[in-house]
Parts: C-alpha cells; sequence; structure tokens
C-alpha cells in the first residue's frame, strides 16, 4: 500500500484529462489545395483522435481571405457535375455537444447563404442559417441540446460555403469521471487510515 497515493493521485490526473471532453480545433491549413474527402477524413481523424469522416467537402482558399505570405485553406463544398450543394463531417465513435467555426459565403446564391444543421444520428438537433451576404463570419460556441455525431454544411448552391477553423468539442468519456471518482476515494481513504 505504499503506492496507494500515488495511484490516487494518477487516478484524479487522469481522470481530468483533455483527452475527450477538452476542445479539438481543425484549421486545415496542412492539407493540400484541391484535397477532397479522403485527405480531409485523414487529417480530421488524426487530429480528433478517432474517426472523422467528410462526405462533399474539398480544401480550397477565398481570394478574398488570402494575407500575403500565409495560406489559409478551408474546407467548402465541392465542385461537381451534379453537386448537391453540401458537405458532411460524420464524428464516428466520439460524438460532440458543442462547435464553433469560421463561414465562408464564396458566392452570393438565391435562399440562405449558409445553412450549419447538427443531427444525432438522423434527428435534427440544431440548426443555424445566414442570408445577410456577410462572406467571412464567426459562428460564436454552438452547444446542443444532446450529442451529435454529424454536421452539415449547406446551401443549395455550388461551391458557395465552407468552414475554417473549425473547433469541436467531444462529449466527455464517463469512464474519465469514475477513474476521477476511484482516486479522490482512495486519497480520502488513505487520509483517514494513516499507518
Amino acid at each position: 500500500m505504499k503506492h496507494a497515493g500515488l495511484i490516487a493521485l494518477f487516478c484524479v490526473a487522469y481522470g481530468g484529462s483533455v483527452a475527450r471532453g477538452g476542445v479539438v480545433t481543425f484549421d486545415f491549413n496542412s492539407l493540400g489545395l484541391f484535397s477532397h474527402d479522403l485527405a480531409i477524413s485523414s487529417y480530421m481523424s488524426e487530429v480528433y483522435g478517432s474517426t472523422v469522416t467528410t462526405d462533399g467537402a474539398r480544401a480550397t482558399n477565398d481570394r478574398t481571405d488570402v494575407v500575403e505570405g500565409e495560406r489559409n485553406l478551408f474546407i467548402s463544398t465541392a465542385f461537381q457535375l451534379l453537386d448537391r450543394g453540401d458537405f458532411e463531417i460524420l464524428f464516428g465513435d466520439i460524438p460532440i455537444d458543442a462547435a464553433r467555426f469560421e463561414g465562408h459565403v464564396i458566392d452570393g446564391t438565391l435562399g440562405d447563404d449558409f445553412s450549419f444543421i447538427a443531427y444525432d444520428g438522423l434527428i435534427e438537433v440544431f440548426s443555424f442559417s445566414r442570408d445577410d451576404g456577410v462572406e467571412i463570419f464567426d459562428s460564436g460556441w454552438l452547444y446542443f441540446s444532446t450529442p451529435v455525431d454529424r454536421l452539415v454544411i449547406s446551401d443549395s448552391g455550388r461551391r458557395d460555403v465552407g468552414i475554417d477553423d473549425l473547433q469541436v468539442q467531444p462529449v466527455p468519456d464517463p469512464s474519465t469521471g469514475v477513474l476521477a471518482l476511484v482516486g479522490l476515494a482512495a486519497i480520502r481513504r488513505r487520509r483517514s487510515n494513516p499507518q
């Protein structure tokens, strides 16, 4: 029992880790220009530490957003012959409960210029849209009433919208909370039973 204090301290420290539950940021700048779903999914999965899949996205830059000497890529709707005008991001194993991003409206179109919808499976949990003609905007933090596993970014036109600097908050793993409680209980027990 010599090491009980150390083990308890480890449990508390590990239980409070941000492996799940901390904010994860995707800036997309390490992607190649015009990268498509496979490269974007691979990048996002590596940063997230779990499977993330995109469908209908590509890496691009908006000429109005180029700063001299600085590369600023973001993901947008992919140009396809029969483009559906949206792209999806699916968080396979670890859902999220909040998101924030920089929205880009590349071309003016009829209807909503930008739509963001969050789903839990097939159930729509949250939606957000803008039609004010602003080309680049900060969404602010968007909090969901239930964890979501799919984000849809849309405009009914082609290559019209995108997102950059996507930040998501993964749902905390319940086992980390249990681990922290075990550690605290062990510390309390050790303090109440001095040897």
